[in-house]
């Protein structure tokens, strides 16, 4: 709920005076923010660490070369007849990435969920990775 929302309803109007008489309304709402936002970093880092350890971390070694292949092409899809081309096939069962297609005969290769994109994107290896990752998506502006 807004400051303003907050002060417009008559309930909250003898929590808001003696906030505002002591000074203490602005750091309060101040705080709300600070707790909401430290919140959301938490719930990505859950996320961001989940999808690194679960999908990720246990790759099987032609996995992993995929993930490099991702890497150094910079790029979120690879058409699965380049990587056919170079050698790679996706493993089955696979936590990494999923095969889209898109018309009879052409499908291309991506990664499973955003999570995992953007933990091949920033190049993340382990654990503390997430976290420096955490910490850069929400570096002040």
């Amino acid at each position: 709920m807004s400051k303003e929302l907050m002060e417009s309803v008559p309930e909250f109007k003898d929590l808001i005076d003696f906030l505002k008489s002591h000074n203490l309304d602005e750091p309060v709402w101040k705080t709300a923010t600070d707790e909401i936002v430290n919140q959301v970093k938490d719930h990505l880092h859950a996320v961001l660490l989940e999808a690194f350890n679960k999908n990720v971390a246990d790759s099987s070694s032609n996995t992993e070369a995929i993930i490099e292949v991702f890497r150094e092409k910079k790029v979120t899809k690879i058409p699965k007849a380049e990587l056919k081309a170079m050698g790679f096939r996706l493993d089955y069962p696979n936590d990494v990435f999923r095969e889209v297609f898109v018309a009879k005969e052409e499908s291309y290769v991506l990664p499973s969920s955003p999570a995992v994109s953007l933990i091949i994107s920033e190049n993340v290896q382990n654990g503390a990775g997430v976290r420096e990752l955490r910490d850069k998506l929400f570096k002040p502006a």
